[in-house]
């Protein structure tokens, strides 16, 4: 590939698939990130995540402008008249200048005060969907990132049995020498090359989805070259302690209790159930202002100070006062007395709201609980298959290497030879998507639970091991199945 990159030449897709690449990249890719990485750096530079920030910016100055209603407002205002000299009179000079400067400040107004409490609860509720949005990126991010991972593994599966079918056309071309074998033979391993050359452009073009998927999270140029880490359920950082919490899922009654214990877990961390609280909060002073709405007046206080100059006519000045300064206070109390219905129509619509977001907070309690208990359910499935699927995949690839053998030797034929490859193969993918799907229920638990093991400290994860144990016993379960 050095060769190729210094006289100008582009290997085509098909001689890429066939070929083992030397020096595949000229410089080491740009960046090389591990999946605590790209979880981290999702936190912090993607897009979506940066709208929800300003969201909450802009709902904090909502909640600033609705106290304000509460605070003390001031104005200034000046006129200034100049008219013809033939108009002008004793009463009304050619020219009057008046100024005022005003104050009112609200001494009660339930409406006022209750604008500023639901604020403050739908800012809480805005601070919860921006967490939301932010597991739900971390958890993208992850997912995406083991996605590039189990395409490369998948790549590099199909270009290994492209390689071993290649070895079996020339194994079929040394039986056709000898008179072991037919033309035939020749011609369906060039037809099945032909389709193994499909597959692994088909994975590269899987791995170069991935790839594009994990840079738009991140917010960097799609097509920017990147280096992996390989991830596995030894990576100390991705779950508390896998050792640890192994006696707690690998026995019926301790995992239904483990699940038990993550639902409260996860119930208690939901930033979905808290921004329902806090919209149910909000509603719950909705409603009581719609009732002190037709009992509670609005008082408020108003200053006003004028100063008054007409000139060249003295007589009005006189009416200000010696001086041409005038001031006022007043007390103002309202209450609405009949409104068309209005007042009664928002007040039973806001009982009528309020028991919909308890029943939304519900059913969304109920599908926070589903979900948990789904995910360990999947969680647990998935890694179990992992040490089967490997058994298989070994077992497949010793039987494909005996066949091959038998072939080589003219014992059994092409059928036996395609159908052991096969199997191989298809045991040999599974194996791969089995550590990577277990993976990724993995990042669907963490998400489920609403916290991930990247962002806890040590003492925080030790915590966690802890409030299992002492829920365990207090079910009267040992944390070791004693």
């Amino acid at each position: 590939m050095a060769s190729a990159r210094a006289v100008g030449v582009d290997p085509t897709f098909g001689l890429l698939t066939e070929a083992e690449l030397v020096a595949e990249t000229g410089t080491p890719p740009v960046r090389r990130i591990s999946l605590a990485d790209v979880v981290r750096e999702a936190a912090n530079v993607n897009l979506d995540l940066a709208s929800a920030e300003r969201r909450v910016a802009a709902g904090m100055q909502q909640v600033k402008e609705a106290r304000s209603n509460l605070l003390p407002q001031a104005n200034v205002s000046s006129l200034g008249t100049f008219i013809d000299g033939d108009r002008a009179s004793v009463v009304q000079g050619k020219r009057q200048m008046l100024g005022a400067v005003g104050v009112r400040q609200v001494v009660y107004s339930e409406q006022a005060r209750s604008g500023y409490d639901i604020e403050r609860e739908l800012q809480i509720s805005r601070e919860e969907e921006r967490f939301q949005t932010r597991l739900d990126i971390v958890s993208e991010a992850a997912q995406q990132y083991l996605a590039v991972l189990q395409a490369k593994t998948i790549e590099n599966i199909q270009k290994k049995n492209l390689a071993v079918t290649r070895s079996n056309l020339g194994l079929s071309r040394a039986r056709v020498d000898i008179g072991t074998a037919g033309r035939d033979e020749v011609l369906r391993w060039r037809s099945q090359i032909a389709q193994d050359r499909r597959n692994v452009i088909a994975a590269a073009a899987q791995r170069n989805q991935a790839e594009i998927a994990v840079n738009r999270i991140l917010n960097r140029a799609l097509e920017e070259p990147f280096g992996t880490v390989e991830a596995g359920l030894d990576d100390p950082q991705l779950t508390v302690n896998f050792e640890v919490l192994r006696p707690f899922v690998e026995r019926p009654a301790a995992f239904k209790l483990f699940r038990e214990f993550m639902t409260r877990e996860a119930l208690e961390a939901s930033p979905e159930l808290r921004q329902l609280d806090a919209s149910i909060r909000a509603q719950e002073r909705f409603l009581l202002a719609g009732k002190r709405a037709f009992y509670v007046p609005t008082v408020n206080l108003d200053a006003q100070l004028q100063t008054f100059k007409n000139g060249g006519s003295p007589s009005l000045a006189s009416e200000m006062g010696p001086n041409g300064v005038n001031w006022t206070v007043a007390v103002e109390a309202s209450l609405p007395i009949f409104q068309g219905g209005a007042l009664r129509a928002r007040k039973t619509r806001a009982e009528i709201d309020l028991d919909r977001f308890t029943i939304d907070r519900e059913a969304t309690r109920l599908l926070i609980d589903q979900r948990i208990r789904s995910s360990l359910h999947q969680a647990g499935a998935s890694f179990a298959g992992i040490e089967l699927s490997l058994e298989a995949a070994e077992a497949a690839r010793e039987n494909l290497e005996l066949v091959r053998a038998s072939y080589s030797a003219g014992v059994v034929g092409i059928v036996r030879v395609l159908d052991a490859q096969t199997q191989a193969l298809s045991a040999e993918l599974e194996a791969a998507n089995a550590v990577f799907d277990h993976l990724i229920d993995l990042m669907e638990v963490q998400r489920a639970v609403g916290r991930f093991d990247y962002f806890r400290s040590p003492d925080e994860r030790g915590e966690l091991i802890r409030r299992l144990e002492v829920f365990l016993e207090e079910k009267g379960y040992g944390a070791r199945g004693s």
